[in-house]
């Protein structure tokens, strides 16, 4: 098998956007001198794959209500789970991931079939170091949402980069391939060519 070196980068985050940014060079054989970046860009209410990775250079929008409202709203309708839903939010945009994770976790508490939420929590997760619980959450979003595309993509991230999980990446990646045989990579190259040099590499 060939040794692989991983580099992380930091989740970019946007408003109204769940995403996931790695930077993987793969050395020796097949993978020498192969860099490349994923990404994935969903709006909370809509799961596709894009190809462009300008979206990635974008400065991050206005957060809309005070976050300050926001907590006294979500304090004062505390079994509302949107409350929640949108102080988490507010949170993930502006960069306070383990106050994001307290917000979705009250809100998911209330209302747990919300796939989209939990792929935000998921890529909060990952963004304090817990891919474990990053993976569950997404397992639960397609548990919720079978096919989740974001979820899909994000769980192959988290399995291939953080926990070394090849075999797992790649039937995430798979599973989505089956649903969207056109996904791609940032660079506009098919999804489906990384799996095959994933697998070819492991077969060396």
């Amino acid at each position: 098998m060939n040794k692989h070196t991983k580099v992380k980068v930091d989740p970019v985050v946007r408003r109204n956007t769940a995403v996931l940014l790695a930077v993987a060079t793969f050395l020796g054989g097949l993978f020498l001198g192969f860099n490349i970046s994923f990404f994935l860009n969903a709006e909370r209410q809509t799961t596709h794959p894009v190809p462009a990775m300008e979206h990635a250079a974008q400065a991050p929008a206005a957060v809309g209500p005070d976050l300050q409202q926001l907590e006294k709203q979500a304090q004062a309708n505390d079994q509302e789970p949107h409350a929640w839903f949108d102080l988490g939010n507010a949170y993930y945009d502006t960069g306070q991931a383990a106050k994001a994770i307290e917000a979705y976790q009250r809100g998911l508490a209330l209302a747990p079939d919300h796939a989209d939420v939990w792929t935000d929590l998921g890529v909060m997760y990952r963004q304090t170091q817990q891919p474990e619980k990053a993976v569950q959450s997404f397992d639960r979003a397609i548990q919720e949402q079978p096919g989740h595309q974001t979820a899909l993509f994000n769980k192959g991230i988290v399995l291939f980069f953080d926990l070394d999980d090849r075999d797992g990446a790649v039937a995430a990646w798979e599973s989505l391939l089956r649903i969207n045989p056109q996904a791609q990579t940032p660079d506009g190259k098919p999804l489906r060519d990384l799996v095959e040099r994933i697998k070819a590499g492991e077969a060396m």
